[in-house]
């Protein structure tokens, strides 16, 4: 195109600036992404062939409706023997903040 006449020499280092910087960006993004996974891997406590695991593209659907608790947690729940409901009351936070 430049020798053409079509275009001129800065616009033709303006489009070889933006492809470089392209290829740059696309280096950095696939090197976060290999960065990423070591650091998952880490987490995970995975080494050996354990570390070649696959990650999902998506993750699945959501079931139609909430799954069930069994009765025994329902029970708790509705008595209010959890630490989770009888720690989140005003009083607890009142007692617990007063200080």
């Amino acid at each position: 195109m430049a020798r053409a006449g079509n275009y001129s020499r800065l616009q033709q280092m303006r489009e070889q600036a933006t492809y470089a910087d392209a290829v740059a960006q696309l280096a950095r993004a696939r090197q976060a992404a290999v960065s990423a996974r070591e650091k998952l891997t880490r987490l995970m406590g995975l080494t050996g062939r354990d570390a070649a695991y696959r990650l999902l593209v998506r993750l699945p659907d959501l079931p139609a409706s909430p799954a069930q608790r069994p009765r025994s947690k329902r029970r708790r729940w509705r008595d209010g023997s959890t630490f989770a409901r009888r720690s989140a009351t005003p009083r607890a936070w009142r007692t617990r903040w007063a200080s």
